[in-house]
């Protein structure tokens, strides 16, 4: 399988994503940042390429003719459904349709670019997208679901702000074993840091090598003496950062 090539096939039919573990429709949430898939679904399994043979009569001899590579073996019958979640179906589904206006609820662009991702996801892996929005509060709803054996949804996009909460519930399968995948360079800023020890998310925004923000009170921070340098400058958390002294 090429990794490279199975990563963005992935990410350009997600949002942002995380996986939840066990096996609606309205109401706002704040704007999303990352999300979570349930376990459930079966992984396609790469098969290795044929051995090249080697001649009878002749010494094998060098070539500039690429190795074999291992290619993504696709699914036949009917497809597979990731049922993906999220607070706000209308910017997530490019078929999505206003049921007043008539008109599609996805800015046009991104509609389109939404519609080849899925496309490419669905004749490469046989993968197709049924998407679902919560009718509760994101954080309860996943783990009401989960613990009900039912969750309500296999990947399931969150907001910025909510992964302490969800992570705390137990609801998410970790990634680690697919780490391997995000290896390079070219893909890597779409795996998230380890929290609590392992990768539980995954994003398809493009991010600065610090994923999680610094949140602080400069004004309390400015009072405190103790924080000050030798020149009576407040020293901040982002200082620390910066000087690769922040823990």
């Amino acid at each position: 399988m090429r990794k490279k090539k199975f990563g963005a096939l992935l990410m350009s039919a997600c949002m942002a994503v995380s996986l939840t573990a066990c096996g609606g429709d309205s109401g706002k949430e704040p704007a999303p940042t990352s999300g979570t898939p349930t376990q459930g679904g079966d992984e396609a399994k790469p098969t290795d390429a044929p051995e090249p043979t080697k001649a009878d009569t002749a010494e094998p001899t060098k070539t500039d003719e690429p190795e074999p590579t291992k290619e993504v073996s696709v699914p036949q019958g009917d497809p597979v459904v990731i049922r993906y979640g999220t607070h706000w179906v209308r910017d997530l589904d490019p078929n999505f349709v206003d049921e007043v206006s008539g008109e599609y609820t996805m800015e046009e662009s991104k509609r389109q670019a939404s519609l080849v991702a899925l496309a490419a996801v669905k004749e490469q892996l046989n993968v197709e997208f049924e998407f679902i929005q919560y009718s509760a509060n994101t954080t309860e709803e996943l783990m009401t679901s989960v613990l009900a054996g039912n969750p309500v949804c296999d990947l399931a996009l969150i907001w910025g702000g909510a992964e302490g909460i969800i992570l705390a519930q137990n609801v998410l399968q970790q990634l680690d074993n697919y780490s391997y995948i995000f290896e390079d360079e070219e893909t890597s800023w779409m795996f998230y840091d380890k929290l609590y020890g392992h990768n539980y998310l995954m994003s398809n925004v493009v991010r600065y090598k610090q994923r999680w923000p610094l949140i602080f009170n400069i004004t309390m921070i400015e009072k405190v003496d103790s924080l000050k340098d030798e020149n009576g400058k407040t020293i901040t958390p982002m200082d620390h950062y910066l000087n690769g002294t922040w823990t």
